[in-house]
């Protein structure tokens, strides 16, 4: 790791501010959809929040339950819990089409059918019944393109960061960013480890070795951006210094 140029780095740290933002603004928006006011500001700060706590605590949604909670003086926690939702499901929904579309490209017939499969799974949720089923075709109905592109820069902003963790190592962006990062993204939302640390390295190990990384440089690629991802995210525990959302 002598050869780390710290430039990359920081642009790669401050990319989360960016994304917490995004994100701020979906979560605010889906909410809106639902029949429920966030204010901007106290979406985007929860979201910080929320991210922090997902990158320290075990399981990957801990700072979710969080958000939902600091939401119980202002709607009730069915509504809140079905905004979170939601928000998790069209986050993950446009992650799926986007990693489909590397394993096409460059993947094997196990890979293709496993995320075919996952996608196929998230987008028959839309069709169930009940509460969250109603939710869910609600908010695509008034927020649906919102939301997809939101995912989309969301999803471009992770592969951006991924690909100046590369620069930091001396690898060019490539073919590796577009087809290989999206299956090592979709490895970190599984919510089996804290902060995706652990998943994100075997699944960088298994995959990037198909584009020119030797085993080394992809556990040092994924390690970097576990890092940079933690590095930004700390700003988020300024939002405990305020009231509950």
């Amino acid at each position: 790791l002598s050869r780390v140029q710290l430039a990359p780095l920081v642009l790669a740290a401050a990319l989360v501010p960016a994304q917490v933002a995004l994100c701020g603004v979906r979560w605010g928006r889906i909410a809106a959809a639902l029949g429920s006011h966030i204010p901007a500001r106290r979406a985007v700060a929860e979201y910080a929040l929320s991210t922090l706590l997902n990158q320290v605590l075990p399981g990957g949604m801990a700072g979710d339950a969080v958000r939902v909670w600091r939401r119980r003086h202002h709607e009730a926690l069915g509504g809140a819990v079905q905004a979170a939702l939601v928000d998790r499901w069209i986050g993950q929904w446009v992650h799926a089409v986007v990693t489909l579309l590397g394993v096409v490209v460059v993947g094997g017939m196990t890979e293709r059918s496993a995320v075919a499969v996952w996608l196929v799974v998230l987008t028959a949720v839309v069709g169930l019944p009940g509460a969250f089923g109603s939710a869910l075709r609600r908010a695509i109905r008034v927020e649906g393109a919102g939301m997809t592109a939101l995912s989309a820069g969301l999803t471009a902003s992770f592969l951006l960061g991924f690909a100046l963790c590369g620069m930091a190592l001396g690898e060019a962006p490539g073919l590796w960013v577009l087809a290989g990062v999206p299956l090592v993204l979709l490895a970190m939302s599984v919510p089996l480890s804290v902060g995706g640390w652990g998943l994100r390295e075997a699944t960088a190990v298994v995959v990037l070795p198909r584009f020119g990384w030797t085993p080394e440089g992809a556990l040092a690629l994924s390690a970097l951006y576990g890092l940079t991802s933690l590095v930004g995210a700390l700003p988020g525990g300024l939002a405990l210094l305020e009231a509950d959302a």
